[in-house]
C-alpha cells in the first residue's frame, strides 16, 4: 500500500443511491464510505473500529474521518491487488491464514470479540510483506452499533456477556487467543476511556451514540475474558 492524503475531496463524484461504499479518485487509491439510510451509523463505526485497531495494534487497513461534499465520510487506503496472496473468503481460505499469521489472526478475533463483529469472513486479506503473508482486516460497519438490528439492541448486547455468532479463525490455539485477548484488555482502555473527549468532531447525533456506546464498551472490556468459549465453527462458507 501506498501513503499519503486522501484529497482532493472534490474528485468524490456522486453519491450512491443504496450503497455506502465505493471507490473514489485522490492522490492515493481509497474507499470511501458513507453513511446510507441501510446503514446510517457505518462512518462512526469504522472511526470507532479504527482507533481500538490502532491502540490495540490489531492488523486492520489503515483510514481516517473525512470530510467533503458529501458530509462525513470514512475513507481507507485500497489494499494493492499485487499484494494480496489471497483473500479469507471462505472457511478453507481462513483455516490457511490462521497457519500463516496466528498472531494477526488471533488480534482480529480479540478486536472482534470488543466491538461484536460477526462479519469477519470474507474481511480480511492474506496480504504480502517483507516478512511473509499477514493478516488484514477491514469493514466494521456491521459491528459497535450496528452489530444488533438497532442501535439500542446493540448497546445491550456489548453492554452484556454475548458472545460472537459465528467467527471464521476457530482454529486458534486457546492459549494464543487468551493472550491476545490479555493484550487488547490492556491497551484499548485508554482508547475508550478518551472516545467521549475526540468525538467533538462528530455531528451531534453520532455524539449521542458515541458517549453511550463508551460505557457500554467499558464493560465489555472488563469482561472480555469471561464471555464464555467464542464459536468453534463457521457459520457461513
Amino acid at each position: 500500500m501506498s501513503i499519503g492524503l486522501v484529497f482532493p475531496l472534490e474528485a468524490m463524484g456522486r453519491k450512491l443511491g443504496r450503497g455506502a461504499t465505493r471507490a473514489c479518485r485522490a492522490s492515493v487509491p481509497v474507499i470511501l464510505k458513507h453513511d446510507s439510510s441501510e446503514w446510517p451509523l457505518s462512518v462512526l463505526c469504522e472511526v470507532i473500529a479504527q482507533r481500538l485497531a490502532a491502540a490495540t495494534g490489531a492488523p486492520v487497513v489503515p483510514g481516517i474521518a473525512t470530510l467533503g461534499p458529501l458530509g462525513i465520510g470514512f475513507a481507507c487506503l485500497q489494499v494493492d491487488p499485487r499484494s494480496v496472496a489471497f483473500s479469507a473468503s471462505s472457511a478453507e481460505a481462513s483455516r490457511r491464514l490462521v497457519q500463516l499469521d496466528p498472531q494477526g489472526c488471533a488480534l482480529l478475533l480479540a478486536l472482534d470479540a470488543l466491538i461484536g463483529n460477526d462479519d469477519r469472513l470474507g474481511n480480511t486479506y492474506a496480504y504480502r510483506t517483507s516478512s511473509g503473508i499477514r493478516a488484514l482486516g477491514f469493514d466494521h460497519s456491521h459491528a459497535l452499533l450496528q452489530w444488533g438490528e438497532t442501535p439500542e439492541l446493540s448497546l445491550e448486547a456489548l453492554s452484556h456477556p454475548s458472545t460472537l455468532r459465528y467467527h471464521p479463525f476457530h482454529a486458534l490455539p486457546s492459549e494464543l487467543l487468551s493472550t491476545a485477548i490479555a493484550h487488547v484488555q490492556t491497551n484499548a482502555k485508554h482508547a475508550i476511556d478518551s472516545l467521549d473527549d475526540w468525538m467533538e468532531c462528530f455531528p451531534f447525533a453520532h455524539r449521542h451514540w458515541g458517549r453511550r456506546l463508551q460505557s457500554a464498551l467499558g464493560l465489555r472490556l472488563d469482561h472480555l475474558d469471561a464471555l464464555g468459549p467464542l464459536p468453534r465453527r463457521v457459520s457461513k462458507a
